[in-house]
């Protein structure tokens, strides 16, 4: 493919300014609706296609998320750590799942670990230890970010795929023709994980209650 410096070229450009917000990036101070707007602005402009432009986040989206309990209410007007933790999960789901499905991975989870409400999980050394959202979000985009460096090899190896398709085809198409393989094949990508994620939501990701605290460890 004539154009692969093109896309490799594309690619590295993107990889390069993308990254996923650190939990110790967020205000250690609970805040303001406008500040939480503020600050998801700034760090996530990197990941919109258009960053002069594109919306990150909205008062109607937040109060949205909220009405329908997809995360946590706000205390007192103002949103802490975890609300910005889950704001951001919810960033990148809302591209490819519904309110509803997005509904349905996260609540499991925040009405475990969200603030107030923190439980105690088993380790694999047989000690009990007391996550908290942040943990939770930083181990998990640990491994995001690990899938997210092999993204590379992947595009080259679809490259590679492309390249050797349309031989035969005039050489002023083909490279048209061999960019138009290289889309469908990520596309394809999208649509066969996404088909995935949506059949562990419905087989899998069953409504479960949280459960029941202590009154002796309610306030520690």
């Amino acid at each position: 493919m004539g154009a692969r410096a093109e896309v490799e070229k594309v690619m590295k450009k993107m990889l390069k300014g993308f990254d996923y917000m650190d939990v110790k990036e967020i205000p250690q101070i609970d805040l303001y609706m406008d500040q939480v707007l503020t600050f998801m602005g700034e760090h996530l402009r990197s990941t919109t296609r258009n960053p002069d432009t594109d919306k990150i986040l909205t008062k109607a989206m937040v109060n949205n998320y909220v009405k329908n309990k997809v995360i946590i209410p706000p205390v007192k007007k103002k949103y802490g750590t975890d609300h910005v933790l889950l704001l951001t999960v919810v960033y990148y789901m809302k591209n490819f799942l519904t309110i509803d499905d997005i509904r349905r991975i996260i609540t499991p989870v925040s009405d475990r670990y969200a603030r107030p409400s923190t439980y105690s999980v088993e380790s694999h050394g047989g000690k009990r230890r007391r996550y908290t959202l942040s943990d939770i979000y930083t181990e998990v985009f640990d491994d995001v970010q690990k899938s997210t460096d092999h993204l590379a090899d992947e595009v080259r190896a679809k490259l590679d795929i492309a390249e050797k398709s349309f031989a035969d085809a005039p050489e002023a198409d083909r490279d048209m023709l061999q960019r138009f393989d290289l889309i469908c094949q990520l596309c394809g990508d999208i649509y066969v994980r996404k088909l995935l994620i949506e059949k562990l939501i419905d087989e899998v990701c069953t409504e479960v209650e949280p459960e029941k605290t202590s009154k002796k460890n309610e306030h520690r």
